[in-house]
């Protein structure tokens, strides 16, 4: 007689959870070594504590009449308040406006490719580019620098080191440096030819190992354009000396660091990189840094390879997030963000954007055409919708070791606006079309998270698998 089947041999259904991708982009690991809350593809949401959102829209804030790009987006920070000033290009030129308000115009007859590095320092915005004549801005009047000493439309870079301004020349690896807290005046020379192992320096930066911020311990650090970075310890007058020499990738280009609290990362074209990493005297303490900061080293490196040529590789760090800026040389550029507050990584895609800058407790960005400053908040881009997409890392529900068949999935999020959908399952390391039908998601009140067309919605898998992962976009119209 045969035996009718049991429950247990037939199999009963139950539900499994898998985590939202809140691990962030991670491009370095192979599919079948991701975590189950990482992703292989993050476009457009932002991972954070415990969720993922998508991220925010762009509003015009001001138009530059005339201009054809923001190429730089700076703020004069001073005792009185700050000003938004934007490098604004025009078809045979640029000049400096006041953008904080209704478009004011500060200073004309700079070349058409003009890109400045720029530092607050003692009241003053100062602006070099290695072709026109440096500038300083007091939140008034744009004026000559007032240094002397190097040819000055030579300079090339300005970065503000525990009392003083530091600057490269272009083609150059000697660097100047002004008196404490001078903003005129003299400048004096560094060999540091004397001391690279060849090349020339195209960045300075201050890295605060001991603190958060810029103090009396800061180190001065130099990046060569052959990957070497040189660390001084001191004051350059009195009691500078060299605290060591070390090899890291080429930089992205040039003036490509930025601070993050006390850190001084280096855009490199392997990505971005921690001074920390990169001075660590422990292979260990060295990639426990990396193993964070490393995640979106395939992807960086593709883009250097595609983009490397494109000046204006730039970093900006605000409220948590650090900003990576990668101009494609199209009118979107691909922004790596980095979420310090979760250590996890995204990528924003869709944004015309040059450069960042906060002003007035927002977060703002120039744009790459129309002459545009656009203000980052909530809401759509320009009307527009903003679309997503995850890839994310798989899962084993129930094991590795057994095969199952899924009928159904529903997905958890929460909506304040209009949205549209498309999801499907990624099976056996296998990428599936997004080829599905696309849901309305309506906001729900009751605490459902989506409309009921999608969460009822059968997804059916023909065939048994082990393994699966989750791939869906989202239209948003937030």
């Amino acid at each position: 007689m045969a035996r009718l089947p049991t429950p247990e041999m037939r199999g009963s259904g139950v539900s499994v959870s898998i985590p939202a991708p809140v691990g962030g982009l991670n491009t370095r690991e192979s599919f079948a070594q991701l975590k189950p809350f990482e992703a292989r593809a993050l476009e457009n949401w932002l991972p954070d504590l415990g969720n993922v959102k998508v991220r925010p829209g762009r509003t015009v804030y001001q138009t530059v009449t005339g201009a054809t790009s923001i190429r730089n987006l700076m703020t004069w920070r001073g005792s009185s308040g700050s000003v938004l000033v934007a490098n604004a290009v025009l078809g045979t030129g640029s000049k400096l406006v006041n953008v904080s308000g209704t478009p004011i115009d500060l200073a004309t007859g700079y070349s058409v490719g003009a890109r400045w590095s720029f530092a607050n320092f003692n009241g003053w915005l100062f602006g070099v580019n290695g072709v026109d004549t440096p500038w300083r801005y007091d939140g008034v009047s744009v004026v000559a620098t007032g240094f002397t000493g190097p040819t000055l439309t030579s300079l090339q870079t300005v970065a503000a080191v525990r009392n003083r301004l530091w600057f490269t020349r272009v083609n150059a690896a000697n660097v100047w440096y002004g008196g404490i807290g001078a903003v005129t005046g003299a400048l004096t020379e560094f060999q540091l030819s004397q001391v690279a192992s060849g090349g020339k320096c195209v960045a300075i930066g201050s890295w605060s190992p001991q603190d958060a911020g810029d103090g009396a311990d800061d180190f001065t650090v130099l990046v060569m354009n052959t990957g070497e970075v040189i660390v001084y310890q001191g004051d350059p007058a009195t009691s500078f000396r060299l605290a060591g020499k070390y090899q890291a990738p080429r930089p992205a280009g040039v003036d490509a660091v930025m601070k993050i609290g006390g850190e001084l990362v280096i855009l490199t074209v392997s990505g971005p990189i921690p001074l920390s990493a990169i001075v660590s005297g422990s292979d260990e303490t060295a990639a426990g840094i990396m193993a964070v900061w490393g995640r979106i080293g395939p992807s960086w490196a593709q883009d250097f390879r595609l983009f490397g040529n494109n000046a204006g590789w730039n970093g900006y760090y605000w409220d948590g997030l650090a900003y990576f800026v990668i101009p494609t040389g199209v009118n979107n550029s691909r922004v790596y963000v980095f979420n310090t507050r979760a250590n996890a990584w995204t990528l924003y895609t869709g944004m015309p954007a040059t450069q960042f800058s906060d002003y007035d407790g927002k977060l703002f960005f120039g744009a790459t055409t129309g002459g545009k400053v656009f203000r980052h908040a909530t809401g759509t881009d320009e009307g527009a919708q903003i679309v997503t997409l995850c890839r994310q890392g798989a899962s084993y529900p129930g094991g590795s070791g057994r095969s199952k068949h899924f009928t159904a999935m529903r997905v958890n999020m929460q909506t304040d606006g209009a949205c549209q959908g498309q999801v499907t399952l990624d099976v056996d390391f296998i990428d599936a079309p997004l080829n599905t039908s696309l849901f309305d998601i309506t906001a729900q009140v009751s605490g459902a998270s989506w409309g009921d067309d999608w969460g009822l919605s059968l997804i059916h898998i023909s065939e048994p698998t082990r393994l699966l992962s989750i791939s869906y976009a989202v239209f948003c119209l937030k």
